[in-house]
């Protein structure tokens, strides 16, 4: 009968062993999932920021173009009613110096 007790605390113990050996395994593969997630948040947040960054720099770009465009715009309107003020002024005086003669 101690043969009978003997063996079955070493199957006791063969079983508790077995036991503590998978939830060592268990948590070993949960703590790697948990790792492996976190790998994934930190790439997607990274990805995330680029596209950000990008499109930031891709709204500064259209901003500076349509500023060139309208500064151009206004530049030419400028232009444009300066000379008309200039054929204006000479036609008037060529007007000025018919009535003279």
């Amino acid at each position: 009968t101690q043969y009978k007790v003997t063996c079955l605390q070493e199957a006791q113990e063969d079983s508790a062993q077995a036991k503590a050996q998978e939830e060592v395994e268990e948590a070993q593969r949960r703590e790697k999932e948990a790792a492996e997630e976190a790998a994934r948040a930190a790439q997607a947040a990274e990805e995330e920021a680029q596209r950000r960054e990008t499109e930031a720099a891709e709204e500064a770009a259209r901003k500076a173009k349509a500023d060139e465009e309208e500064a151009q715009r206004r530049e030419k309107a400028a232009a444009e009613e300066a000379s008309r003020k200039a054929k204006e002024e000479k036609e008037e005086a060529q007007r000025k110096a018919k009535q003279e003669k």
